[in-house]
């Protein structure tokens, strides 16, 4: 009887310790770091008027340790072809998809869902040519923010300056990213090429004069980093490279 008993302590012990075991290891996969592989691509000016266009030559692609990510825009709807791709983009840009945890600047976060935009969105933020940015939503007229597109200089830095107002407001947030002179946009450097204001806009301003600070990742959780290669010609920018995880 001792001997039985003996053998089944035994067995019970081999158990605990296999699923202790077990647990340790799914604990450490999913608190290692992760990846993310993004190919974006956006045309802007005046072939951004046009959401036909938008669906045949804008695209975000992102694959990696939170999901892959395959979508451009859907003409007919104004909508992300498949749905949800926000969604799945907020997998990565923000902590246990919280918008206050962001985990990678927020003007970069936002820019590329231009990948999966309608030419509304582009208009409202000032991208289609004409250097002015104004939202209306309700018959609400938001501020006019001049200033705003994408350019490249003679020494081959691409600048990205754009507003946008997320949700039920009319008041933007403006951004300002800025490649090196190789097109290489450093991301989770923290560095002065990736500025954000430092309050919503409510009156009419030019881009010039809007108080900026660094935009980076919120301190103290993960964030990404690393080099993204981005052309610039006939009003077309992409974006490609790989992003590490951070913790």
């Amino acid at each position: 009887m001792k001997k039985i008993i003996l053998i089944v302590l035994f067995i019970s012990v081999l158990i605990f310790s296999c699923s202790k075991t077990d647990t340790i290891s799914n604990q450490t996969v999913t608190s290692e770091a992760g990846t993310m592989d993004i190919d974006f691509q956006a045309v802007f000016g005046e072939k951004a008027n046009d959401d036909n266009n938008l669906m045949q030559n804008s695209y975000l692609k992102v694959s990696g340790t939170y999901g892959n990510i395959d979508a451009k825009v859907d003409a007919a709807t104004g909508a992300s072809t498949p749905a949800g791709a926000t969604k799945s983009w907020d997998s990565y840009r923000y902590e246990n998809k919280q918008y206050a945890n962001n985990k990678i600047e927020r003007g970069f976060g936002f820019f590329v869902l231009y990948g999966v935009s309608p030419a509304k969105t582009y208009n409202f933020d000032g991208m289609t040519g004409t250097g002015t940015s104004q939202k209306v939503l309700n018959g609400t007229n938001g501020p006019i923010i001049t200033g705003t597109g994408v350019t490249k200089d003679e020494t081959g830095v691409i600048t990205i300056r754009y507003a946008h107002a997320g949700g039920p407001t009319v008041y933007p947030w403006v951004y300002e990213l800025k490649s090196d002179t190789n097109g290489i946009f450093k991301i989770g450097y923290g560095s002065d090429n990736n500025k954000v204001s430092t309050s919503q806009i409510s009156n009419d301003m030019n881009f010039a004069d809007i108080q900026m600070v660094t935009d980076k990742a919120k301190d103290g959780i993960p964030y990404w980093q690393g080099d993204l290669q981005g052309t610039f010609e006939n009003d077309t920018l992409t974006l490609k490279g790989t992003l590490k995880e951070v913790k």
